[in-house]
């Protein structure tokens, strides 16, 4: 028998399954939450030294194992790095992640620091009895093939969805606000008696010529749960970080609604498609290339209603259609208070940004001025002409540090260049081995050599990162100086982010590291 960690009396069992999972029926019940929870705890009563351990579960379901971004495995993570857990159990390791780089780097280095145990059942892995080389070899090549096997698997979905969708069959993830999933069968929407007669509702106010601003404050004074606020107390998962008023009604949520032909019991599918595999961006498809089938399930309002707010909606952005100005600093600049991006404002050829949340409700705390981008744009670049200036000046050991060079930043931006170029080899290595031009062994030899040539390259890129003063006979790094226009891809470049206080007081974030002390 092998003992755990003493002190420690948490086991952790991790159970994922996604859509990609249900959509392919790959597996049926075995790959089931209920199927892997009873693998897993058979796993342990069949096991002695684990039978006296506390079991804690954690569940994503509904979520892709392309990345770590799941709120069931950032929960365990935590507890690990707490040390509140002495042992990790998964169904294998493709339920942890797809991703080669991340799932060998907490298999190989995270667990072990924190003197966790992992067993992966269907792989039969145990750290324990897998440490070393030869324990890595065959994590690092599974993983390899799973990650593969996760871009090649988004086809095969594409092609199950596109045919249920083509039936009328529901196939996203979440059911719009007013629907729920039918018990039992997922690719079915019925009404929900609690939020559809808010959405008649909003409905009702819209056609009757109430603004979809004043909806907004109405809804949120009368206290009607949000779509969000639903999803919370209902426990279901919530797929965007909450800011302050995150649970509150928002003109973007009633404008939504209203223009949702869903409400109307037709099938709608296709609106929108990722830029790319595992990419959270989503692209727009033009109209005439979505799947729309009649009266797939029962609408909560008329086809006619939903024409009419069609008009009215047209009717109004007409009159309010802006220039199509590029905004310089949209997404970048937010109201401290709610935590909301800004709306960018033109009126003529004068551009302003505002926060909108204020308008959500009768009575705020946020911002209720407006910003004009031309103030920002000055702002921006008087900040960099001041940092131009001060890292151009004679050196001064109590002003300042000796200014970053140019060759220290092409060091660093040709340790970057070369880590990217790496990463991307391991896929030509998989295919090389997929196509039998490598054996096991020399795919696997590879994959060795390759971790190890990025492992180097990380470390001297940190050293970089950790030390950017550089040689005092060195040119200073001025490429991109003098300062005197302002565009989107400088405000992309150097800053993070901007807040805006109640009061108007602005604050900009630098996304770089400042080359110099402030006296």
């Amino acid at each position: 028998m092998v003992d755990l960690i003493d002190g420690q009396q948490n086991i952790a069992i991790y159970m994922r399954i996604s859509d990609e999972d249900e959509e392919l029926e790959a597996g049926g019940e075995s790959d089931s939450i209920a199927g892997q929870r009873m693998l897993l705890m058979d796993f342990i009563r069949n096991r002695r030294e684990l039978r006296d351990y506390n079991v804690i579960e954690f569940v994503d379901d509904g979520y892709s194992g392309t990345n770590f971004d799941r709120p069931g495995v950032l929960n365990l993570l935590e507890m690990a790095k707490r040390k509140e857990v002495c042992c990790i159990i998964v169904k294998d390791f493709s339920r942890l992640g797809r991703n080669y780089l991340e799932v060998g780097n907490y298999l190989e280095q995270i667990f072990p620091f924190l003197g966790i145990r992992f067993f992966s059942v269907n792989d039969g892995f145990d750290s324990f009895y897998s440490a070393g080389a030869a324990g890595a070899l065959d994590v690092g090549f599974k993983n390899i093939i799973y990650e593969a096997y996760s871009k090649d698997l988004s086809v095969k979905i594409k092609t199950v969805r596109k045919s249920k969708a083509e039936q009328g069959k529901f196939v996203t993830a979440f059911a719009p606000y007013g629907y729920k999933k039918e018990e039992g069968s997922r690719n079915q929407l019925i009404i929900d008696p609690e939020c559809a007669p808010v959405v008649r509702h909003i409905f009702k106010l819209y056609l009757s010529g109430v603004t979809k601003t004043e909806i907004t404050r109405r809804l949120n004074e009368e206290g009607v749960p949000s779509p969000m606020s639903i999803r919370k107390r209902r426990r279901e998962p919530l797929n965007r970080s909450g800011s302050r008023n995150s649970f509150l009604w928002t003109v973007g949520t009633v404008s939504r609604i209203l223009e949702d032909q869903r409400y109307t019991g037709d099938a709608v599918y296709g609106k929108v498609r990722p830029e790319s595999v595992g990419s959270k961006k989503e692209i727009k498809v033009p109209k005439d290339q979505w799947i729309l089938v009649p009266d797939a399930h029962e609408g909560i309002i008329t086809h006619e209603e939903f024409r009419a707010a069609e008009k009215r909606k047209k009717s109004y952005s007409k009159k309010e259609k802006g220039n199509g100005t590029e905004s310089l600093f949209a997404k970048k600049i937010r109201c401290k208070a709610c935590g909301h991006a800004l709306t960018k404002i033109e009126k003529g050829k004068k551009i302003s940004y505002c926060c909108k949340t204020g308008r959500n409700l009768y009575k705020n705390t946020c911002y209720q001025g407006r910003i004009e981008e031309q103030e920002l744009n000055g702002a921006m670049i008087s900040c960099l002409q001041n940092f131009a200036f001060m890292t151009s000046q004679p050196h001064n050991d109590q002003t300042r540090k000796q200014p970053v060079t140019r060759n220290h930043m092409t060091e660093i931006k040709t340790l970057q260049r070369k880590i990217s170029k790496l990463k991307g080899k391991k896929f030509s290595f998989y295919e090389a081995y997929k196509k039998e031009k490598l054996s096991q062994f020399a795919f696997q030899e590879r994959l060795m050599e390759l971790e190890h040539s990025v492992t180097i390259l990380k470390n001297q890129y940190q050293t970089l990162m950790e030390n950017p003063v550089s040689e005092a006979n060195e040119e200073p790094f001025t490429g991109c100086f003098p300062f005197d226009t302002c565009n989107r891809a400088m405000i992309d470049g150097f800053i993070e982010s901007i807040t805006v206080e109640r009061n108007g007081t602005v604050t900009i974030r630098w996304s770089f590291m400042e080359p110099f002390i402030c006296p």
